[in-house]
């Protein structure tokens, strides 16, 4: 069990106290369950405060998290497998409120903020073969303090996967390959003869990975990576440029 607290005193904010509740139970050595309770405080940055986008009247974000997951090693220093979930309310949470008019947007406060997922990953290791499979899922809801409620995880996909698998063909030589699937997310598109933005779907990507690795002795090795081995063209952010196929490659030399 591990407890923390921490107090705050703001000469505008006031008195704040944060804290900490983790609880764990390893059962049978091989199945560690867990879960966390904790509050965080964040006043508003000298940026969100004095720009030309400022608001001087801003208030704190106030955030309760909740998570609970476990860790289960399913074959001893072989297979294991773990998950968490958990659950985000922030309050007063600071956002960008665009405007029709100069500066054309402002900071401001939204009543609340709700975020929810999960984590799992599975790992599998034996001899000279390493492999391991992620799945992330999150989503969130922001209620403005006009109580309109819009999905603003901009740029962040609901569902995330990701494989990976490395071998050692030799006491010198490993290689891998590393795989990624990036779900749909929603982004923002700025008109500039509106001086609007509208909400658009970013679409699903896939990215393959390759590295290779050769030890010439204690002290010097060769490496590559080349990313993005099926030359996928997708979009990160909206107005912005990603990579196509791409490599690099080098020597490493390690003095001690």
């Amino acid at each position: 069990m591990e407890l923390g607290g921490r107090y705050n005193h703001d000469h505008n904010y006031g008195n704040n106290f944060t804290y900490t509740i983790n609880p764990s139970v390893l059962l049978f050595d091989q199945l560690k369950i867990f879960a966390t309770a904790a509050s965080a405080y964040k006043s508003p940055s000298l940026y969100q405060l004095f720009s030309q986008y400022g608001n001087l009247l801003l208030k704190p974000e106030t955030t309760t998290s909740y998570e609970a997951g476990f860790d289960w090693e399913i074959v001893r220093n072989t297979l294991s497998f773990n998950t968490t979930f958990f659950k985000y309310d922030t309050k007063s949470v600071i956002y960008f409120l665009g405007l029709a008019n100069p500066p054309y947007g402002v900071y401001a406060n939204g009543e609340l903020q709700k975020d929810k997922g999960f984590e799992s990953e599975l790992k599998y290791k034996q001899d000279k073969f390493n492999a391991s499979a992620y799945w992330a899922y999150v989503t969130g809801m922001l209620t403005d303090q006009n109580g309109v409620t819009t999905g603003n995880l901009f740029r962040r996909p609901k569902n995330t996967f990701g494989v990976s698998a490395y071998y050692d063909f030799t006491t010198h030589f490993t290689a891998g390959l590393n795989y990624k699937l990036t779900g749909d997310r929603p982004d923002e598109e700025f008109n500039n003869t509106t001086f609007t933005s509208s909400v658009v779907t970013l679409k699903a990507y896939s990215l393959l990975d390759a590295h290779f690795q050769y030890t010439i002795n204690n002290h010097i090795s060769l490496f590559a990576d080349l990313k993005n081995l099926l030359d996928e063209k997708y979009t990160d952010w909206v107005g912005y440029n990603t990579s196509r196929f791409n490599f690099m490659a080098g020597i490493r030399y390690q003095i001690n």
